[in-house]
């Protein structure tokens, strides 16, 4: 839920794409724009643990700002 935003803040919730259903996905939140297509990210299921990850802008559907 939440409301959409176009520019990601620190601590927003990042969605990305995973697998081959659209009700499959991930998310995180945003910690910062590395630049080269790429974002940091902190999230609870990386590798069964909580990580800071780096993931692909092009597998993102969106930022999401708690209403």
């Amino acid at each position: 839920m939440g409301r959409a935003i176009h520019t990601p803040v620190e601590g927003c919730i990042a969605v990305f794409s995973r697998g081959s259903s659209s009700w499959q996905g991930h998310v995180a939140f945003f910690v910062k724009d590395l630049g080269n297509g790429r974002i940091q990210i902190l999230g609870g299921n990386q590798s069964d643990r909580v990580s800071l990850s780096t993931y692909p802008k092009s597998r993102l559907l969106g930022y999401r700002m708690p209403a």
